[in-house]
């Protein structure tokens, strides 16, 4: 692998915990823990939007 690609992905994972150590991170977790979460659509819903791409 050359340096600077190993380099990149060790920044790329330095982000991503970054990441799921942040507050809005750690709040959904809490939310989805606590099933405090809202369904806003059904798979037919999707299904239908993306084909519309």
């Amino acid at each position: 692998m050359d340096p600077n690609e190993k380099h990149k992905n060790i920044e790329n994972n330095e982000r991503k915990a970054d990441f799921l150590q942040s507050a809005e991170a750690l709040q959904a977790k809490y939310e989805v823990e606590h099933g405090q979460t809202v369904d806003v659509g059904s798979l037919e819903d999707y299904k239908e939007w993306s084909d519309k791409l």
